[in-house]
């Protein structure tokens, strides 16, 4: 039974409680028939009790009906206040909904302070906004269902580990997974750029431990450890990933090899040791395993994310170790709503509009165009503005300078803009599409998956490389502006 169920359950009990030894009572002695008994009961909720008590549980009941005749008026005006403050911030505008049976709702909620408004179980209140995040996924999508004519004009933010963003087509439908967003920040936080120079962008990176918090590591870091066109970044995954490497085709066509281990991680010694990092998820026994790990590879930079990271911190606290909490990211609200990066996406895609379209310039383009979109396209824009954090670390290392000027940028534009256009490639590979001329002369056809610019940057016409190079232009640019892309 869930929590909330044995709550109400038990203030049910307990204020019924001194109508039932009223009706024992008065039962047990033959003083009163069932129906009098239940009378009288009734009657000590509200009009006291003034007679010479029979028994013991009728006295015990006199001294209890107050009491809970007081508890339920609390209890009244408490979910009338909560009811009135509810409203009160969804009039005041922003106001989001979070809908959850565990502690990361509390923990939302909290982040959200005054805009927050708790969402009874089972029941639809006001909101601009709602957040699903029940721990069984189906709850969040048979709450969304339940509710589709009052959902379908709002925004609707739902926790899924089964479903990809990029695959589903509704415009007020937004997915969001922790893992993602842990990957995501974890290789914009932790990039390998130091590494790849000092190693002439020759590079081995494993990763132990799978779930989905693996595979978004992986998949996020093809995307994010892109910083020279012959790099040779090599991912060695252990762990069972047979389903995931056969959904996922195109990781042979990514340049840097991913390499998926059938033996166990310490039967491969050598393949550790020249690891430049080290990554590992999903272990249980954690001290056991980290203790086993450093006998083997001592030196080794070693990440692990950890639920349950403060004895981690506590034993092992040498400075080749990262204890990362696997979660932490994912949980935020600003990677959960996402709202600035996809304000950016938006924008990137505008710039495209009136460039190569008829689109003008202003909100009601931007939104338009945007919603022109599928789900694939609105994620690859997302993916370009996501990757642009790279890039900047890239120019401050190469020119020692937070400028982005045009002058600044300028000697370096056609690297970024060949990098982008791998990055771009990238994103299409891990979403299973391929090399193709389509039939009707198109660019692209996304029902069989094939692009005709999936090819190396050095094959590209001038014209595709022009987009490229714009792309990169046009993030400089907003960033010299003011606006922000972090």
């Amino acid at each position: 039974m869930k929590k909330e169920s044995v709550k109400k359950l038990v203030k049910a009990v307990v204020f019924l409680l001194p109508l039932g030894l009223t009706i024992y009572g008065y039962l047990i002695s033959g003083e009163e028939t069932f129906l009098n008994a239940a009378f009288k009961g009734v009657a000590m909720y509200v009009m006291g009790y003034g007679d010479t008590p029979p028994n013991l549980y009728v006295e015990i009941a006199r001294w209890l009906a107050p009491l809970a005749t007081a508890s339920g008026v609390i209890l009244a005006f408490m979910t009338l206040r909560e009811k009135m403050r509810n409203e009160l911030r969804y009039l005041r505008g922003g106001s989001i909904a979070v809908y959850g049976d565990g502690p990361d709702a509390d923990d939302m909620l909290a982040q959200l302070k005054r805009k927050g408004i708790r969402g009874p179980e089972g029941r639809l209140v006001h909101a601009d906004r709602y957040i699903l995040m029940f721990e069984d996924e189906k709850k969040n999508y048979d709450f969304y269902r339940k509710y589709p004519d009052e959902l379908a004009e709002k925004q609707v933010y739902i926790k899924s580990s089964s479903l990809r963003p990029q695959d589903i087509d509704y415009e007020n439908l937004h997915f969001f997974q922790y893992e993602e967003a842990e990957a995501r920040v974890y290789w914009k936080k932790y990039s390998l750029l130091e590494e790849a120079e000092r190693k002439d962008n020759r590079l081995k990176v494993v990763l132990i431990g799978g779930g989905k918090l693996g595979q978004s590591l992986l998949t996020e870091g093809l995307q994010k450890n892109i910083f020279h066109p012959d790099q040779e970044i090599e991912y060695h995954m252990f762990y069972a990933g047979e389903k995931f490497a056969a959904c996922h085709p195109g990781l042979k066509k990514m340049g840097d090899p991913v390499l998926f281990h059938g033996e166990e991680w310490y039967q491969a010694p050598e393949c550790l040791r020249q690891a430049d990092r080290i990554l590992v998820t999903d272990r249980e026994n954690e001290v056991e395993f980290l203790n086993d790990l450093l006998a083997l590879v001592p030196q080794a930079q070693i990440d692990i994310f950890s639920r349950e990271g403060a004895l981690l911190k506590q034993l092992f606290r040498s400075g080749n170790i990262r204890v990362l909490d696997a979660e932490e990211e994912g949980r935020k609200l600003e990677n959960v709503l996402n709202e600035e990066l996809f304000s950016q996406a938006k924008q990137l895609n505008l710039n495209y509009a009136v460039l190569y379209g008829s689109a003008s310039p202003d909100e009601e383009s931007r939104e338009r165009e945007w919603r022109k979109l599928n789900a694939f396209t609105k994620y690859s824009n997302v993916s370009s503005m996501d990757y642009h954090e790279i890039r900047m670390q890239m120019l401050q290392k190469f020119t020692g300078s937070d400028s982005t000027k045009e002058e600044t940028y300028l000697p370096y534009l056609e690297l970024f803009a060949e990098l982008e256009h791998i990055r771009w490639c990238r994103y299409h590979f891990l979403n299973d599409w391929s090399y193709g001329v389509p039939a009707d002369g198109k660019a692209k056809d996304p029902v069989l998956r094939i692009h005709h610019s999936l090819i190396p940057y050095s094959a590209l016409s001038e014209e595709e490389k022009e987009k490229d190079r714009e792309t990169v232009r046009c993030m400089f640019q907003w960033q010299e502006k003011g606006l922000s892309l972090s």
